[in-house]
C-alpha cells in the first residue's frame, strides 16, 4: 500500500499545511489491509499501556477487565482475555494501538510517505471499532493528523478551530463548550481514503456499525518555542548579562533589558538555528524492513519494479546538484562514492523510486548493485512492488 498524492510538497505547504483540511479520496493504493493485519499487530503488542488501551466512550477501560497476569516459567506475563476483549469491542468500545508503526511495516511505510510530504517526523496510532458510538467525542489534537482509513468505513465531522495551532499540553479538555455548533465537513471515509486535519481543528470520529480500522499518522515538528527553549538552555548561559542575579531592591529592569537585547541577537542568529535543525536531523531514525536474503547474498536479482526509499526524513543536499555524497542517515555520517551519491540524489526529493526508473536516468551506474550496497548499510530500504 502506498500514498498517492497529487499535490507537490510546496503546494501542500502553501495551501493546506496548518491552514485547512484536505480530503483525499482513494489516496491509498495497492496491498489491501484487513483485520488479519490487526491480528498480527495484536500478536506483536504487549497488552498494556501505553501500547494497547481500550476506550469505552467515557474513558480508558481498566486493564484488569480484559488483561490477566500469569506465571510463565517464573516470569510474569500478560494475556488478553479474549471473551472480555471481544465483548467490549462488540459493545462499542474502541481499541487503541499506540505506535502501531513500530509493529507493522506497511503502516511505517505510510508514515514515511507523510514525512516526505511534510518534511517532518511522523508516527502512527491505530483505532479499531465496530459499534456506532463516537470514540472520543469532539476534540482537537495538538499535532497535525493524516487519518487513513485502512479497512471499513468511519464518519468524520470537522469543525473550525477556536484556538489556533495548540502545542503539546494545550488540549481541548476544558474547552468543549467552545466547539462550533456546525461542522465544515461531515463525511464517511471509505477504505483507502485519507483526511488531513491540521492541529487545533475540532473533530469527531464515529464508527458506522461495522468493523473499521484507521491509523492516525501524527506529524511532530519542532516549534519556534522548542527552538527558543533550546537557545535559552544551551546558549544563553554563555552571556554574562544572563548570568547576573536579580535582586529585590532596584536595578532589575535595566539588567533585564540589557540581557534581552543580547538574547534576541542569539535567537535570531542563523548559525544557531542551523545548529538546532542539524541536531534534529541527526537524531532521526528510520525503522527499515529486514531483507536477510539480500543482505546475506542469497537474494534473487532485483526486480525492475522494486521501489527504493531513502532511510531519512531530512536528506542533506551536497554542493553538487547531481550527487548526494555527504549524508547523515540513522545518526551515522556517511562519505559515499560517486555512484552511490548519484543514486541518492535521485532518491532524496521523492518518497520512492523504482529500480528501472533510477537506471534510466543514471547511465554508467549499475543501479541494482549500488542499491544492494546501500541497503546493507541501512541507507535505503527496498519494497517489493504489488502485482
Amino acid at each position: 500500500m502506498s500514498m498517492h498524492f497529487t499535490l507537490s510538497r510546496d503546494s501542500f505547504a502553501a495551501d493546506y499545511l496548518e491552514k485547512n483540511y484536505l480530503l483525499m479520496r482513494g489516496a491509498l493504493r495497492n496491498a489491501p489491509f484487513s483485520l488479519e493485519d490487526v491480528d498480527q499487530v495484536l500478536h506483536a503488542t504487549e497488552p498494556c499501556a501505553p501500547f494497547l488501551k481500550m476506550h469505552d466512550g467515557s474513558g480508558i477501560v481498566a486493564e484488569e477487565r480484559f488483561v490477566e497476569l500469569y506465571n510463565d516459567l517464573g516470569s510474569t506475563r500478560r494475556r488478553i482475555m479474549k471473551p472480555a476483549f471481544y465483548g467490549m469491542l462488540r459493545g462499542g468500545a474502541t481499541l487503541i494501538l499506540n505506535r502501531v508503526d513500530a509493529r507493522h511495516q506497511l503502516i511505517r511505510s505510510l508514515c514515511l510517505d507523510v514525512s516526505k510530504l511534510t518534511g517532518q517526523h511522523t508516527l502512527a496510532n491505530g483505532y479499531l471499532a465496530c459499534g456506532e458510538r463516537p470514540s472520543f467525542g469532539k476534540h482537537w489534537d495538538c499535532h497535525d493528523v493524516f487519518a487513513m482509513q485502512l479497512t471499513g468505513r468511519k464518519r468524520w465531522q470537522l469543525y473550525r478551530p477556536t484556538f489556533d495551532l495548540p502545542l503539546a499540553g494545550q488540549t481541548s479538555k476544558d474547552c468543549k463548550a467552545d466547539c462550533p455548533p456546525e461542522p465544515v465537513l461531515d463525511v464517511i471515509l471509505e477504505t483507502g481514503d485519507i483526511l488531513y486535519i491540521p492541529r487545533g481543528w475540532w473533530h469527531c470520529a464515529t464508527p458506522v456499525g461495522e468493523p473499521t480500522f484507521h491509523v492516525a499518522v501524527g506529524v511532530h515538528p519542532a516549534s519556534i518555542k522548542d527552538y527558543f527553549s533550546w537557545v535559552c538552555e544551551e546558549k544563553l548561559p554563555e552571556l554574562l548579562s544572563c548570568r547576573r542575579s536579580l535582586g529585590f531592591d532596584h536595578g532589575n529592569a535595566e539588567l533585564v533589558r540589557a540581557a534581552a537585547r543580547e538574547a534576541l541577537a542569539m535567537l535570531e542568529a542563523p548559525a544557531y538555528l542551523e545548529e538546532y535543525l542539524g541536531l534534529i536531523a541527526n537524531s532521526d531514525r528510520v525503522q527499515s524492513p529486514f531483507k536477510l536474503d539480500d543482505a546475506l547474498g542469497n537474494g534473487a536479482q532485483l526486480a525492475s519494479d522494486t521501489v527504493v526509499r531513502l532511510n531519512t526524513v531530512y536528506p542533506r543536499q551536497s554542493e553538487h546538484a547531481d550527487s548526494l555524497r555527504k549524508l547523515v542517515v540513522n545518526g551515522a555520517a556517511l562519505e559515499l562514492p560517486e555512484d552511490e551519491g548519484r543514486v541518492l540524489a535521485r532518491l532524496a526529493p521523492q518518497a520512492g523510486v523504482r529500480v528501472d526508473e533510477l537506471q534510466a536516468g543514471l547511465a554508467g551506474v549499475d543501479v541494482a548493485q549500488v542499491v544492494r550496497r546501500l541497503m546493507v548499510r541501512d541507507v535505503v530500504q527496498l519494497q517489493t512492488a504489488v502485482r
